[in-house]
C-alpha cells in the first residue's frame, strides 16, 4: 500500500526532479519520432497512403512529445511557446 501512496504522491505533486526526468523521457521518443519521419520520407519506399499516414503521425507524436518535454521543465517554463501557462 505505501508504494500506491508513493505513486499518487509522485503523480499529484511531482519533485523538480521527477519534471526532469519526466521531460528527458518525453524528448527521447520525440527525437525518434522525428528521426524515424525523415528517415521514411528520404526513403526509396513508393508513396501510398499507408505512408503518408504513418510519416504524418509520426511528426504528430514527436510534436506532442517534444511539446510534453517542455511543460516539464521545471527551470524554465516555455512561455514563448504556452503563452497561456500561469507561472509556477
Amino acid at each position: 500500500m505505501k508504494l500506491v501512496q508513493h505513486i499518487k504522491q509522485a503523480l499529484r505533486a511531482p519533485t523538480v526532479k521527477q519534471l526532469e526526468s519526466v521531460g528527458r523521457l518525453a524528448h527521447t521518443p520525440s527525437a525518434a519520432c522525428f528521426i524515424a519521419a525523415t528517415s521514411l520520407a528520404f526513403s526509396n519506399e513508393q508513396l501510398t497512403t499507408g505512408g503518408v499516414v504513418r510519416y504524418v503521425l509520426l511528426y504528430f507524436w514527436g510534436v506532442i512529445l517534444f511539446a510534453t518535454g517542455l511543460l516539464c521543465n521545471p527551470k524554465q517554463p516555455p512561455r514563448w511557446l504556452f503563452p497561456f501557462l500561469d507561472a509556477r
